[in-house]
């Protein structure tokens, strides 16, 4: 039997969809009535696929069986003589090879759906669109194909925005009253300098008046009245004393409390912006950083890889690897600490270390550390021996360190294949370094070990 492909357009405002039904309307019944009155038998014609009621078609595609050899352009035609008055109509007809099926052979479909975004009812277009009274989400719609995803991103980019502009009033807000505290401070500091001076005018005075008072006993018998005032101006002289130099302890006290306040709002901060930070990478909204996930990721994958080839070799062992008791470098300051890991770590991941932060920008530099905070090793820049100056040792002498921040904490919870962060970076313990870092779990032998990072700039 001669098969043809048909294609058809049709207005579904009247059809209960593309499918016959046994007693409402559709377009799929109305073209085998035609076909019946062509070639007198039950006909099933099959399509590339199915529409509801009331979506309409320009081009779907269709196949038919016929007994009879037709010329196309003859059966397109008489078809449509037959389809009236219904509002189906076949635009194109051609002959097609026994195996090709209607849906099967299909390549491609294409939709469009119109949607009007107004109150007002539809009078020229009415059948031709849904009418949405509500604001409509333009971003999600045009994704196409890519919507369910594109919807997601959209939303992520929503709530990003949405706390970007909280994080910047938190910011605007801290900065203001950080603002006003400095000048606290500083009214506080000079009140200090002013208190200090009063403090040495009072000693000044004891001192003038302990002169006085070895005059006085000279002259004791006939000055009993004077001595009287003289040991009550030096009274009132030392509580004076005491009462500033209180003052100014207690001003001292207060600017260091609101200090550490001041850095622990620095810190909400930051874990804030970190947060918006890893939902925006996460959401693939930036490629150069999602490029540095992956660096970070495969240099993660040689470090458990070293680490699981010296076990099975029995070079290393499970229990020095996990090794938790950390035992304190003497004379170090900032405190070293050393376990049954360190030396193999020094030999076997501080040259990878090395490898990865020698390979050039963005990379800063990389390094490992389990779940307590524990850097068993370091890059070789700053594995240098103490030599007991604090601003050499703080910047160059972070193998056996300890550094367990409310970022890294943040960190060990996570379960999620990375983590993205943006903070200061320690330097000499003066000077920091703002760096965005990728967190990504180690897992060795099956178990969570701690964490590679890997630090860079994109400035």
């Amino acid at each position: 039997m001669p098969r043809y492909a048909l294609k058809v357009e049709y207005d579904g405002t009247g059809f209960a969809g593309w499918q016959r039904q046994a007693d409402q309307p559709s377009v799929q019944g109305a073209i085998e009535a035609a076909l019946a009155r062509l070639e007198p038998r039950d006909h099933t014609i099959a399509a590339a696929g199915r529409t509801d009621a009331g979506v309409h078609a320009r081009g779907q595609v269709a196949q038919c069986d016929m007994v009879k050899q037709w010329d196309p352009f003859r059966l397109s035609e008489a078809l449509n003589h037959h389809l009236k008055p219904a509002r189906v109509a076949i635009r194109d007809c051609a002959p097609v090879a026994d195996d090709w099926h209607a849906r099967f052979s299909a390549l491609e479909r294409r939709y469009l759906f119109r949607l009007l975004s107004r109150r007002a009812p539809c009078t020229m277009e009415a059948g031709q669109g849904w009418r949405v009274n509500n604001p409509l989400d333009l971003e999600a719609m045009r994704a196409g194909e890519q919507g369910r995803t594109f919807a997601v991103v959209a939303n992520e980019v929503k709530t990003l925005a949405s706390e970007t502009r909280k994080a910047t009033e938190e910011i605007s807000r801290t900065v203001d009253m950080l603002g006003g505290e400095a000048e606290q401070v500083i009214e506080k500091i000079q009140s200090g300098a002013a208190a200090s001076t009063q403090a040495k005018n009072s000693v000044g005075a004891i001192e003038d008046t302990m002169r006085s008072v070895t005059e006085l006993l000279l002259e004791v018998d006939g000055q009993q009245d004077q001595i009287a005032r003289n040991t009550a101006t030096i009274s009132d002289h030392v509580h004076r004393v005491q009462d500033v130099l209180g003052d100014f302890d207690g001003a001292v006290s207060e600017n260091e409390s609101k200090l550490a306040t001041a850095h622990g709002r620095m810190e909400e901060l930051e874990l804030i912006a970190s947060d918006m930070f890893d939902k925006l990478v996460k959401a693939g909204l930036s490629p150069q950083d999602s490029a540095m996930v992956e660096k970070a990721q495969q240099h993660a994958a040689q470090v458990v890889a070293a680490a699981e080839e010296a076990i099975a070799s029995g070079e290393l062992s499970m229990e020095a690897l996990f090794d938790r008791e950390y035992r304190q470098v003497p004379g170090t300051n900032p405190p070293l600490f050393r376990t049954g890991l360190s030396d193999w770590a020094d030999a076997h991941w501080r040259p990878l270390n090395d490898a990865v932060s020698n390979s050039g920008p963005p990379v800063i530099m990389c390094s490992q550390s389990d779940t307590n905070g524990f850097l068993p090793t370091h890059v070789t820049e700053h594995s240098r021996a103490p030599t007991g100056d604090l601003t050499h040792d703080t910047k160059h002498c972070r193998n056996g360190r300890i550094m367990l921040y409310t970022i890294d904490k943040k960190a060990k919870k996570q379960t999620d294949p990375y983590m993205m962060a943006v903070y200061r970076q320690e330097g000499d313990g003066r000077n920091y370094l703002v760096v965005r870092n990728v967190y990504v779990p180690l897992f060795i032998n099956g178990r969570r070990w701690g964490d590679f990072e890997l630090a860079y700039s994109l400035d």
